[in-house]
């Protein structure tokens, strides 16, 4: 589809987050920082996000941390099934 766009749109990608042991809630806030400092009109967060095991989330209560994560047109997580079905925007 051709149609053009009012202004630019900036689009903040994060993927491969693994939120566990080794990233948790303070790389979270930078995160967030980084992407606010970056204007993103919306932000993508495509596969992994979760380790496979989520206690480390849940103990180190990362749930409000992860919300920091704001853009105007909303935050979107792609789920990408391992190279078979690749989503398609």
């Amino acid at each position: 589809m051709d149609k053009p766009l009012a202004k630019p749109l900036r689009i903040g990608v994060a993927s491969d987050l693994h939120l566990g042991i080794l990233f948790g809630a303070r790389q979270l806030d930078k995160l967030a920082g980084i992407m606010q400092q970056e204007k993103a009109d919306i932000i993508l967060l495509p596969g992994d996000i979760m380790d496979d095991d989520t206690a480390a989330y849940e103990a180190e209560h990362m749930q409000p941390h992860l919300s920091k994560l704001r853009a105007p047109l909303g935050v979107t997580e792609i789920e990408v099934r391992e190279k078979v079905n690749p989503v398609s925007i």
